[in-house]
């Protein structure tokens, strides 16, 4: 509901979501030929007491509710905006697991208190100060964070669910100014602090893979970000953006060491994973009308795969090319075109992000305590495609 008096825009509102998730792991017989019989599995492997034998059997229900309340205020002819607002978030989570001799119930509920504020100043119509402070959280992204594992080679528990969950909360600031016209630009400062970093990595289970969520303690996250974009001229078009970020782990990390020790890891001041420090994009489009085509160019910094930064990723880069050509209507056909992409031209092979993130890839000693080195997993970044396509409308 929104409500208008004077100057001031009042609104306000609820907001509710409802998930149902169902997730079995089960296995099954090969024929004679190491074939399966069916993706659904018609001929299941059975334990003793006939039940099909299965590493999770999970039942996720997930309740969201959301209150929130704004007020927007103008003034100076409408060329300063203020916004204030709060909204109270409250998720419930209930997490069954129907495999023998698993934790059969886990759950969560959680309430947070999210404020923000807003403000920007148009300096002239066409150049815009702004400043924004915002806060915000997330639950674990993976349902496995709440279920109990076994392994199917020794029938023992190879993993408890996490018993002790925070979500992820972060507060952030923003700066900037942005200008739109012939040239439209924007330049940002921005400043994020995270309490619970929630990490989505994949480990493995009686060789399969599983997503989780990891509880990376807190981290900092602070940088500078430019967008330049130009309209079109002579039938070009440009652009570039580029980001530096600085994020640290603000936290020591807990591990266990070879002996049951419980220790924490010196990670407080490392760089967090999966950042890089540079990004940046540049592209250049073309299009009179008949003959169209563009590129553009990624580029992406080292990224840290393990806590202790003792193992990375190095920067990689990605081109593209597109060209075509637009026929004119004839019949039904409404401007038909062909149109080739070339995807990942000259960059084969290499490690495009971490999949399976690590505390260290190298054995180390902390308070007498030997932490074991466990090597991190990555992704393999596609290869070269090249697609050609015709398309119409009626």
């Amino acid at each position: 509901m929104s409500w208008t008096k004077g100057h001031n825009t009042l609104t306000g509102g609820a907001w509710y979501s409802y998930f149902d998730q169902s997730e079995p792991q089960s296995y099954q017989a090969v024929n004679a030929e190491g074939n399966v019989g069916s993706m659904w599995g018609n001929n299941p492997i059975l334990t003793a007491n006939g039940s099909v034998l299965r590493t999770y059997d999970i039942h996720l229900i997930q309740q969201t509710n959301a209150l929130f309340i704004n007020d927007t205020y103008k003034a100076l002819h409408d060329k300063l905006t203020v916004t204030a607002g709060f909204k109270e978030v409250m998720v419930t989570r209930s997490e069954t697991n129907l495999v023998p001799g698993v934790t059969y119930a886990t759950g969560q509920s959680v309430a947070e208190p999210l404020p923000q504020f807003m403000a920007s100043y148009k300096i002239t119509p066409h150049d815009q100060i702004y400043i924004n402070g915002t806060a915000s959280f997330r639950m674990p992204a993976s349902i496995m964070t709440y279920a109990d594992r076994y392994s199917v080679s020794t029938g023992q528990l190879s993993s408890k669910h996490a018993s002790d969950i925070s979500p992820e909360f972060a507060i952030g600031e923003e700066i900037g100014f942005r200008h739109s016209g012939f040239a439209n630009v924007n330049v940002a400062l921005f400043n994020y602090n995270f309490t619970h970093r929630q990490l989505s990595t994949t480990t493995y289970e009686n060789g399969l893979p599983i997503s989780e969520s990891i509880d990376a303690g807190g981290q900092t996250m602070r940088g500078a970000q430019i967008e330049v974009g130009l309209k079109r001229w002579h039938h070009f078009s440009p652009y570039f953006s580029g980001q530096y970020e600085h994020a640290t782990i603000d936290s020591n990390l807990p591990t266990v060491a070879t002996d049951g020790a419980s220790v924490y890891l010196p990670t407080k001041g490392k760089q967090a994973v999966n950042t890089p420090s540079f990004t940046a994009a540049i592209g250049l489009n073309y299009d009179d009308g008949s003959m169209f085509g563009g590129f553009n160019m990624n580029y992406i910094g080292k990224q840290y795969s393990t806590f202790m930064n003792d193992e990375s990723i190095p920067s990689y880069e990605t081109f593209n090319v597109n060209v075509g050509y637009r026929f004119k209507s004839f019949g039904y056909a409404k401007h038909p075109q062909v149109q080739l992409n070339l995807l990942n031209i000259g960059n084969n092979g290499y490690l495009s992000g971490t999949s399976s993130i690590k505390t260290n890839a190298r054995s180390m000693t902390v308070n007498g305590h030997t932490v074991a080195a466990s090597a991190p997993q990555y992704y393999v970044g596609g290869g070269f495609a090249g697609v050609l396509s015709f398309s119409t409308g009626f």
